[in-house]
């Protein structure tokens, strides 16, 4: 993935814990992307933790587990797998979202209907959206695919 994709983090993130780099990440593009290789290198490790969206306080780990040569003409993205779905953006943190699950489950709760529209009118944290995941790495494929120069 390294090879085509740059990282994607956002404009406030802080590193956690042990994963900080030693020194700056050599970051690009207005300082919002850097290459995966760059960020696991300069902080020493093939594991790195950052912290997103600083008001809700969600803590990702993000682990290289190998770096493969892309094939030409192949896509250099591939999901792999998927576990459940994602938290709605600015639930409140993990406490936001474990009381938004309790009001999901419990119809009768005073709060059901709105939280039900406010997901969209269904939400199921067991089950990963998969064509939507899929949907959005072939946007990234396409986004990051090399650029043919036009021939005059």
């Amino acid at each position: 993935m390294d090879q085509l994709a740059p990282l994607r983090v956002p404009h406030r993130r802080r590193w956690l814990g042990r994963a900080r780099p030693r020194r700056p990440v050599r970051w690009a593009a207005g300082r919002q992307e850097a290459r995966l290789s760059a960020v696991l290198a300069d902080a020493g490790r093939k594991t790195f933790s950052y912290l997103y969206d600083f008001g809700d306080s969600w803590s990702h780990t993000v682990k290289l587990e190998k770096i493969a040569p892309g094939i030409q003409g192949e896509p250099n993205i591939l999901l792999l797998d998927a576990v459940g779905r994602c938290p709605p953006e600015d639930c409140g943190g993990a406490p936001g979202y474990e009381n938004l699950l309790e009001i999901l489950a419990d119809p009768d709760h005073e709060e059901h209907e709105e939280m039900l529209a406010w997901c969209g009118g269904r939400f199921d944290p067991a089950r990963a959206d998969q064509p939507v995941l899929e949907g959005a790495l072939n946007r990234l494929i396409r986004r990051w695919a090399p650029r043919t120069k036009a021939k005059n």
